[in-house]
């Protein structure tokens, strides 16, 4: 009984020398949840990834589509400028003086001088006075490049940015059409004379009369042209000396 009770079983032995079998099972369980976690991680970051794709091709589409419009915007702009300025008052009797000046210098170079069976040299068809055609001319391809020239600075006004500039720009305006206005006025009346007294005799066949009437005529309509340019700039420079000093009163406002 004392040899049997003393004795320790072999299966018993076994047992305790072993580990703990819930031990084991536990530490293994651990393992591969730790395992499973990281790559679950794994595969959270990879869906991260394809969020980060799919938000960088909405960005391009949308600044795409922001640069689309600010074209479209840009385009509107332009042409509704330009439908602006075709309609401006200056613009209108800019156009009108350059056509006008076309008028002028073109039946005197073209029908202003005559030809005497008499004469071999060419005479002009206002009393033979060379000057009178000269002047036509030269008053009509001046006053044709001036307006070209205003024209371009129209297009060119909206972008000037400082009021003072602005102001000289329409300074310039007023002088320079004034200046053409007197020119006609002295055109015209020069014009005139020397038809009153032309002889007949020096174009029996009264060849070119309607070009020499024709450049008296546009000459005349070129005073009104050119003054009421002059008036209407008056009119921008006061409109502008009135901005000047609102700016000058109210900065803050003045500011975009």
């Amino acid at each position: 009984m004392t040899k049997f009770g003393g004795g320790v079983n072999k299966f018993e032995v076994d047992l305790l020398q072993g580990p703990p079998f819930g031990l084991h099972q536990q530490h293994l369980a651990q393992s591969e949840h730790s395992l499973l976690g990281s790559h679950h991680a794994a595969f959270e970051h990879d869906k991260v990834i394809g969020h980060l794709t799919i938000v960088d091709k909405a960005t391009l589409g949308r600044s795409k589509v922001i640069g689309s419009a600010q074209i479209k915007h840009e385009a509107v702009a332009r042409s509704d400028h330009a439908h602006t300025l075709v309609l401006q008052p200056h613009t209108i009797l800019r156009v009108v003086s350059w056509v006008f000046s076309i008028v002028v210098f073109g039946s005197i170079v073209n029908e202003g001088y005559l030809n005497s069976p008499s004469e071999s040299e060419e005479f002009c068809i206002y009393n033979r006075n060379p000057n009178a055609c000269g002047y036509g001319v030269t008053v009509g391809v001046l006053a044709f490049l001036t307006c070209l020239l205003y024209l371009a600075l129209d297009v060119y006004f909206p972008q000037i940015s400082s009021v003072k500039d602005r102001k000289k720009a329409v300074l310039s305006d007023i002088g320079v059409s004034a200046f053409w206005a007197f020119l006609w006025f002295v055109g015209f009346c020069f014009l005139a004379n020397q038809w009153q007294v032309s002889e007949p005799k020096d174009n029996p066949l009264n060849e070119g009369t309607d070009a020499a009437r024709a450049a008296i005529a546009f000459s005349f309509f070129s005073i009104f042209t050119w003054s009421l340019t002059a008036a209407l700039a008056v009119r921008r420079f006061k409109d502008l000396t009135f901005q000047e000093e609102y700016n000058t009163l109210f900065p803050a406002s003045a500011q975009p």
